[in-house]
Parts: structure tokens; sequence; C-alpha cells
């Protein structure tokens, strides 16, 4: 029941752009809600970012793909 709960609410995120921080694993960052995102793309460690949500992976979320001109957040 827990995995179903968390998958229903991982699924509201899609469509939405959330602030992030971007992490020292490769291509992933962190939501304020602590869901892990696989960015579409590389960036620098440890930056403030919006990232607009695509889709879902096993355990986290994906950021979507071609949205490359969001900055960073200052």
């Amino acid at each position: 029941m827990a995995a179903a709960k968390n998958r229903e609410f991982r699924e509201r995120m899609v469509g939405k752009t959330l602030s992030a921080v971007t992490l020292n694993e490769a291509r992933t960052a962190l939501t304020e809600n602590y869901l892990k995102v696989e960015l579409a793309h590389y960036r620098e460690p440890n930056a403030l970012v919006r990232l607009r949500i695509g889709g879902l992976t096993s355990t986290g979320l994906q950021e979507a793909p071609g949205l490359v001109g969001i900055a960073a957040i200052r």
C-alpha cells in the first residue's frame, strides 16, 4: 500500500515545475519534497534549479527533455 501511495504522489508531480538542488550523483537532483529527479542533461552539482517533470522512474521522477533553457535559481 505504501508503494502505491508513493507512486500516486509521484504521478501528481508529472507536468509540474519543481525547485530542486543538483547533487554530486551524475545527472541527479533532489526536490523540496525529497524526491530524486533524473536530469535530462548534466548540470553542475549544488545548484538550485527549476525542473519540469516529464515522467517517473522506478523510484523517483524524470526531468522532461528539451528544457535546457531553464536557468538556475539565483
